[in-house]
Protein backbone atom coordinates (compact mmCIF):
# COMPACT_ATOMS: atom_id res chain seq x y z
CA UNK A 1 0.00 0.00 0.00
CA UNK A 2 0.98 3.69 -0.77
CA UNK A 3 1.74 5.73 1.86
CA UNK A 4 1.72 9.51 1.60
CA UNK A 5 3.08 11.28 4.57
CA UNK A 6 1.08 8.69 7.45
CA UNK A 7 -2.23 6.27 7.00
CA UNK A 8 -3.83 8.99 9.42
CA UNK A 9 -3.52 11.60 7.08
CA UNK A 10 -4.84 9.86 4.18
CA UNK A 11 -7.82 8.87 6.24
CA UNK A 12 -8.32 12.40 7.68
CA UNK A 13 -8.23 14.29 4.28
CA UNK A 14 -10.95 11.51 3.04
CA UNK A 15 -13.34 12.46 6.06
CA UNK A 16 -12.79 15.74 5.77
CA UNK A 17 -14.56 16.38 2.78
CA UNK A 18 -16.81 14.00 3.60
CA UNK A 19 -18.47 15.88 6.15
CA UNK A 20 -18.97 18.66 4.15
CA UNK A 21 -22.44 16.51 3.48
CA UNK A 22 -24.56 15.76 7.09
CA UNK A 23 -26.12 12.65 6.08
CA UNK A 24 -22.91 11.16 4.99
CA UNK A 25 -21.00 8.88 7.27
CA UNK A 26 -18.17 6.53 7.13
CA UNK A 27 -19.03 3.27 8.14
CA UNK A 28 -16.01 1.12 7.54
CA UNK A 29 -12.98 0.71 6.38
CA UNK A 30 -10.45 -2.35 4.86
CA UNK A 31 -7.19 -1.51 3.82
CA UNK A 32 -5.48 -3.68 1.02
CA UNK A 33 -8.36 -5.21 -0.35
CA UNK A 34 -7.98 -8.14 -3.28
CA UNK A 35 -10.19 -6.85 -6.28
CA UNK A 36 -9.68 -8.96 -8.97
CA UNK A 37 -5.47 -9.54 -9.86
CA UNK A 38 -4.95 -6.32 -8.23
CA UNK A 39 -4.80 -4.64 -4.84
CA UNK A 40 -7.06 -1.58 -3.79
CA UNK A 41 -5.10 0.85 -1.16
CA UNK A 42 -8.91 1.06 0.52
CA UNK A 43 -12.36 -0.24 0.39
CA UNK A 44 -14.72 2.42 2.28
CA UNK A 45 -18.26 1.68 2.82
CA UNK A 46 -20.01 5.13 2.75
CA UNK A 47 -23.79 5.57 4.26
CA UNK A 48 -26.23 8.02 2.67
CA UNK A 49 -29.48 7.78 5.05
CA UNK A 50 -30.12 4.34 4.26
CA UNK A 51 -28.22 3.11 1.41
CA UNK A 52 -24.55 2.39 1.48
CA UNK A 53 -22.33 3.05 -1.17
CA UNK A 54 -18.53 1.21 -1.95
CA UNK A 55 -15.56 3.87 -2.37
CA UNK A 56 -12.34 2.21 -3.76
CA UNK A 57 -9.17 4.30 -3.10
CA UNK A 58 -5.94 4.76 -4.80
CA UNK A 59 -3.44 6.57 -2.88
CA UNK A 60 -0.46 8.05 -4.76
CA UNK A 61 2.64 9.43 -2.93
CA UNK A 62 2.88 12.13 -5.78
CA UNK A 63 0.55 14.00 -7.28
CA UNK A 64 2.02 14.78 -10.86
CA UNK A 65 0.09 14.11 -13.86
CA UNK A 66 1.86 11.12 -14.64
CA UNK A 67 1.63 9.49 -11.27
CA UNK A 68 -2.51 10.52 -10.72
CA UNK A 69 -2.76 9.20 -14.49
CA UNK A 70 -1.60 5.69 -13.67
CA UNK A 71 -3.72 6.30 -10.34
CA UNK A 72 -6.78 6.80 -12.51
CA UNK A 73 -6.03 3.95 -14.57
CA UNK A 74 -5.64 1.59 -11.56
CA UNK A 75 -9.19 2.55 -10.65
CA UNK A 76 -10.33 2.09 -13.59
CA UNK A 77 -9.28 -1.26 -13.35
CA UNK A 78 -10.99 -1.97 -9.90
CA UNK A 79 -14.63 -0.41 -11.45
CA UNK A 80 -14.50 -3.25 -14.04
CA UNK A 81 -14.73 -5.51 -11.49
CA UNK A 82 -16.85 -3.33 -9.16
CA UNK A 83 -19.25 -1.52 -11.20
CA UNK A 84 -21.32 -0.15 -8.39
CA UNK A 85 -18.30 1.61 -6.63
CA UNK A 86 -16.88 4.87 -6.79
CA UNK A 87 -13.34 5.58 -7.08
CA UNK A 88 -11.14 8.40 -5.56
CA UNK A 89 -7.48 9.31 -6.11
CA UNK A 90 -5.68 10.53 -2.62
CA UNK A 91 -1.97 12.53 -3.30
CA UNK A 92 -0.17 14.52 -1.23
CA UNK A 93 -1.29 17.90 -3.64
CA UNK A 94 -3.75 17.43 -7.39
CA UNK A 95 -2.71 20.12 -9.70
CA UNK A 96 -5.43 21.70 -12.13
CA UNK A 97 -3.95 19.42 -14.91
CA UNK A 98 -3.85 16.19 -12.69
CA UNK A 99 -8.05 17.28 -11.00
CA UNK A 100 -8.62 17.42 -14.85
CA UNK A 101 -7.36 14.28 -15.73
CA UNK A 102 -9.75 13.20 -12.80
CA UNK A 103 -12.63 14.65 -14.07
CA UNK A 104 -12.03 13.37 -17.46
CA UNK A 105 -12.26 9.83 -16.34
CA UNK A 106 -15.04 10.47 -13.75
CA UNK A 107 -13.20 9.31 -10.55
CA UNK A 108 -12.70 11.40 -7.18
CA UNK A 109 -9.81 13.19 -6.09
CA UNK A 110 -8.49 14.73 -2.64
CA UNK A 111 -5.24 15.83 -1.34
CA UNK A 112 -3.96 16.88 2.00
CA UNK A 113 -4.32 20.48 1.43
CA UNK A 114 -7.89 19.61 1.42
CA UNK A 115 -9.00 20.11 -2.09
CA UNK A 116 -11.10 17.64 -3.52
CA UNK A 117 -14.09 16.98 -5.48
CA UNK A 118 -16.38 13.92 -5.43
CA UNK A 119 -19.39 13.33 -7.17
CA UNK A 120 -21.22 10.41 -5.61
CA UNK A 121 -25.03 9.56 -7.14
CA UNK A 122 -26.74 13.03 -6.22
CA UNK A 123 -24.17 14.10 -3.82
CA UNK A 124 -21.59 16.79 -4.86
CA UNK A 125 -18.49 18.33 -2.82
CA UNK A 126 -15.80 20.38 -4.38
CA UNK A 127 -13.25 21.87 -2.78
CA UNK A 128 -10.62 23.49 -4.60
CA UNK A 129 -8.14 26.57 -4.77
CA UNK A 130 -6.11 25.58 -1.80
CA UNK A 131 -2.46 26.43 -2.65
CA UNK A 132 0.45 23.46 -2.87
CA UNK A 133 1.97 23.42 0.77
CA UNK A 134 4.84 20.94 -0.81
CA UNK A 135 5.94 23.29 -3.22
CA UNK A 136 9.51 22.74 -1.84
CA UNK A 137 10.01 19.33 -2.03
CA UNK A 138 13.35 18.37 -3.89
CA UNK A 139 11.51 16.78 -6.85
CA UNK A 140 9.99 20.52 -7.55
CA UNK A 141 13.15 22.16 -6.79
CA UNK A 142 15.40 20.07 -8.67
CA UNK A 143 13.79 20.86 -11.89
CA UNK A 144 14.46 25.20 -11.17
CA UNK A 145 18.17 24.58 -9.65
CA UNK A 146 20.43 26.31 -11.63
CA UNK A 147 22.36 23.85 -13.50
CA UNK A 148 18.88 21.97 -13.89
CA UNK A 149 17.34 25.19 -15.30
CA UNK A 150 19.74 24.37 -18.25
CA UNK A 151 17.56 22.18 -19.71
CA UNK A 152 14.73 23.95 -19.43
CA UNK A 153 16.35 26.44 -21.19
CA UNK A 154 17.28 24.39 -23.91
CA UNK A 155 13.48 22.63 -24.55
CA UNK A 156 11.91 26.17 -24.83
CA UNK A 157 14.34 27.69 -26.85
CA UNK A 158 14.11 25.23 -29.72
CA UNK A 159 10.78 23.82 -31.91
CA UNK A 160 8.55 21.35 -29.79
CA UNK A 161 9.02 18.95 -32.87
CA UNK A 162 12.84 18.96 -32.11
CA UNK A 163 13.89 15.69 -30.41
CA UNK A 164 16.96 15.51 -28.12
CA UNK A 165 18.87 12.26 -26.67
CA UNK A 166 20.37 12.46 -23.27
CA UNK A 167 23.75 12.77 -24.90
CA UNK A 168 22.44 16.01 -27.32
CA UNK A 169 21.06 17.37 -24.31
CA UNK A 170 24.25 17.15 -22.30
CA UNK A 171 26.35 18.68 -25.37
CA UNK A 172 23.69 21.35 -25.44
CA UNK A 173 24.05 21.86 -21.50
CA UNK A 174 27.46 20.80 -20.22
CA UNK A 175 25.83 18.66 -17.64
CA UNK A 176 26.09 14.83 -16.85
CA UNK A 177 23.88 12.50 -18.44
CA UNK A 178 22.96 11.42 -14.90
CA UNK A 179 21.52 15.06 -14.44
CA UNK A 180 20.11 14.96 -17.81
CA UNK A 181 18.49 11.67 -17.12
CA UNK A 182 17.10 13.37 -13.60
CA UNK A 183 15.69 16.22 -14.88
CA UNK A 184 14.06 14.60 -17.29
CA UNK A 185 12.34 12.16 -15.39
CA UNK A 186 10.68 14.97 -12.97
CA UNK A 187 9.61 16.43 -17.10
CA UNK A 188 7.61 13.43 -17.53
CA UNK A 189 5.77 13.16 -14.45
CA UNK A 190 4.62 15.76 -15.09
CA UNK A 191 3.47 14.68 -17.96
CA UNK A 192 5.48 17.86 -20.41
CA UNK A 193 7.52 15.88 -22.43
CA UNK A 194 7.13 13.33 -25.09
CA UNK A 195 9.46 10.23 -23.89
CA UNK A 196 10.58 7.09 -25.83
CA UNK A 197 13.42 5.21 -27.19
CA UNK A 198 14.30 7.90 -29.63
CA UNK A 199 14.60 10.47 -26.94
CA UNK A 200 12.31 13.11 -25.37
CA UNK A 201 10.15 16.36 -26.74
CA UNK A 202 8.98 18.68 -25.35
CA UNK A 203 4.89 18.80 -25.53
CA UNK A 204 3.65 21.56 -23.26
CA UNK A 205 5.87 24.57 -23.11
CA UNK A 206 3.14 27.21 -22.15
CA UNK A 207 2.77 25.43 -18.56
CA UNK A 208 6.34 24.72 -18.27
CA UNK A 209 7.43 28.63 -18.89
CA UNK A 210 4.18 29.41 -16.56
CA UNK A 211 5.46 27.25 -13.76
CA UNK A 212 8.97 28.06 -14.11
CA UNK A 213 8.65 31.74 -14.19
CA UNK A 214 6.40 31.40 -11.07
CA UNK A 215 9.67 29.66 -9.32
CA UNK A 216 12.05 31.85 -10.70
CA UNK A 217 13.34 35.00 -8.80
CA UNK A 218 15.56 37.46 -10.28
CA UNK A 219 17.31 38.10 -6.84
CA UNK A 220 19.04 34.67 -7.67
CA UNK A 221 21.82 36.81 -9.35
CA UNK A 222 24.49 39.20 -7.13
CA UNK A 223 23.77 42.72 -8.72
CA UNK A 224 25.72 45.83 -8.62
CA UNK A 225 24.11 49.37 -9.14
CA UNK A 226 25.66 52.02 -10.73
CA UNK A 227 25.19 55.89 -12.68
CA UNK A 228 26.49 56.97 -15.45
CA UNK A 229 26.25 60.73 -17.09
CA UNK A 230 26.37 58.36 -20.53
CA UNK A 231 23.07 58.80 -22.85
CA UNK A 232 21.37 54.94 -22.90
CA UNK A 233 22.70 54.19 -25.83
CA UNK A 234 26.44 55.11 -25.13
CA UNK A 235 25.93 52.93 -21.79
CA UNK A 236 24.80 50.00 -24.13
CA UNK A 237 27.74 50.19 -26.20
CA UNK A 238 30.19 50.29 -23.35
CA UNK A 239 28.41 47.25 -21.76
CA UNK A 240 28.51 45.93 -24.98
CA UNK A 241 32.30 46.60 -25.68
CA UNK A 242 33.20 44.19 -22.35
CA UNK A 243 32.62 41.76 -24.60
CA UNK A 244 36.18 42.55 -26.33
CA UNK A 245 37.98 42.60 -23.18
CA UNK A 246 36.93 38.99 -22.20
CA UNK A 247 33.68 39.75 -20.38
CA UNK A 248 30.71 37.76 -21.14
CA UNK A 249 27.40 40.40 -21.06
CA UNK A 250 23.93 39.66 -22.75
CA UNK A 251 21.73 43.12 -22.01
CA UNK A 252 18.41 42.48 -20.33
CA UNK A 253 15.27 43.95 -18.99
CA UNK A 254 13.75 46.88 -20.76
CA UNK A 255 16.86 47.29 -22.70
CA UNK A 256 17.06 43.49 -23.88
CA UNK A 257 13.32 43.90 -24.92
CA UNK A 258 13.49 46.50 -26.41
CA UNK A 259 15.81 44.78 -29.01
CA UNK A 260 12.98 42.13 -29.58
CA UNK A 261 9.77 43.67 -28.83
CA UNK A 262 9.75 47.78 -28.82
CA UNK A 263 6.87 48.83 -26.85
CA UNK A 264 8.17 50.73 -23.61
CA UNK A 265 10.52 53.38 -23.19
CA UNK A 266 13.35 53.00 -20.36
CA UNK A 267 15.39 54.87 -18.17
CA UNK A 268 17.59 51.82 -16.61
CA UNK A 269 19.54 49.48 -17.90
CA UNK A 270 20.17 45.93 -16.69
CA UNK A 271 23.14 43.64 -18.00
CA UNK A 272 24.34 40.30 -17.18
CA UNK A 273 28.14 40.30 -16.92
CA UNK A 274 30.01 36.87 -16.16
CA UNK A 275 32.98 38.10 -14.31
CA UNK A 276 33.71 40.96 -12.70
CA UNK A 277 31.02 43.43 -13.15
CA UNK A 278 33.26 45.57 -10.88
CA UNK A 279 36.01 45.91 -13.39
CA UNK A 280 33.59 46.02 -16.49
CA UNK A 281 32.06 49.27 -14.58
CA UNK A 282 35.73 50.63 -13.54
CA UNK A 283 36.45 50.43 -17.51
CA UNK A 284 33.39 52.08 -18.39
CA UNK A 285 33.77 55.08 -15.91
CA UNK A 286 29.91 54.03 -14.23
CA UNK A 287 30.32 55.16 -10.76
CA UNK A 288 28.64 52.93 -7.79
CA UNK A 289 25.55 53.85 -6.16
CA UNK A 290 23.33 53.05 -3.20
CA UNK A 291 20.68 54.58 -4.33
CA UNK A 292 19.20 56.13 -8.10
CA UNK A 293 21.28 53.72 -10.16
CA UNK A 294 20.60 53.96 -13.84
CA UNK A 295 22.65 50.13 -14.59
CA UNK A 296 22.90 47.79 -12.72
CA UNK A 297 24.87 44.85 -13.43
CA UNK A 298 24.43 41.51 -12.60
CA UNK A 299 26.66 38.49 -12.14
CA UNK A 300 24.37 35.92 -12.68
CA UNK A 301 23.29 32.58 -10.72
CA UNK A 302 24.23 30.79 -13.30
CA UNK A 303 26.03 30.68 -16.71
CA UNK A 304 23.06 29.45 -18.38
CA UNK A 305 21.62 32.50 -18.48
CA UNK A 306 23.51 33.29 -21.32
CA UNK A 307 22.06 30.70 -23.44
CA UNK A 308 20.95 31.30 -26.95
CA UNK A 309 21.90 34.91 -26.60
CA UNK A 310 21.28 37.27 -29.59
CA UNK A 311 23.29 40.61 -31.54
CA UNK A 312 21.90 43.23 -31.72
CA UNK A 313 24.39 45.54 -33.69
CA UNK A 314 27.31 44.23 -32.15
CA UNK A 315 25.04 43.94 -28.28
CA UNK A 316 24.31 40.62 -27.22
CA UNK A 317 21.31 40.61 -25.66
CA UNK A 318 19.91 37.13 -23.43
CA UNK A 319 17.60 35.11 -25.27
CA UNK A 320 13.75 35.50 -25.33
CA UNK A 321 12.85 32.93 -22.80
CA UNK A 322 15.51 34.45 -20.20
CA UNK A 323 14.41 37.62 -20.99
CA UNK A 324 10.69 36.72 -20.40
CA UNK A 325 11.70 35.41 -17.29
CA UNK A 326 13.39 38.63 -16.03
CA UNK A 327 10.93 41.01 -17.20
CA UNK A 328 8.08 38.99 -15.30
CA UNK A 329 9.89 40.03 -11.99
CA UNK A 330 10.13 43.93 -12.96
CA UNK A 331 7.97 45.92 -11.94
CA UNK A 332 6.33 49.26 -14.10
CA UNK A 333 5.28 47.49 -17.24
CA UNK A 334 7.37 44.38 -17.34
CA UNK A 335 5.02 41.63 -17.49
CA UNK A 336 3.06 44.03 -20.44
CA UNK A 337 6.68 43.64 -22.18
CA UNK A 338 6.91 39.97 -21.41
CA UNK A 339 3.90 39.31 -23.07
CA UNK A 340 4.77 41.04 -26.08
CA UNK A 341 7.65 39.11 -26.32
CA UNK A 342 6.08 35.99 -25.52
CA UNK A 343 3.84 36.53 -28.35
CA UNK A 344 6.14 38.08 -30.89
CA UNK A 345 9.20 36.24 -30.19
CA UNK A 346 8.92 32.98 -28.39
CA UNK A 347 5.52 31.08 -29.28
CA UNK A 348 6.89 30.91 -32.94
CA UNK A 349 9.83 29.49 -32.16
CA UNK A 350 8.02 26.08 -30.80
CA UNK A 351 6.14 25.37 -33.93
Amino acid sequence: MNNIRNESATLEALRSCLEEVSFARIDHIEAEVAIGDFVADYVIDLLLHNTRRRLIVEVKNRGEPKSIRQGVNQLLRFLQEMPDAYGIVVAPYVSPKSQQICDEAGVGFVDLARNCKLVIENIFIQNIGHPNPYTRDKSRASIYAPKASRVLRVLLSHSIKKIWKTKSMATETGLSYGHIHKVRKRLEDREWINDSKSGFSLKEPMELLREWTANYTFRSNRSFDFYSMDNLGQIEEKIGAGQKNGARTALTGFSGAARYAPMVRYQNIFAYVEEEPEMLALDAGFKAVNSGPNVTLLRPYDAGVFYGSRRFEGIAVVSPVQLYMDLMTMPGRGEEAAEALLEKEIKSTWQ
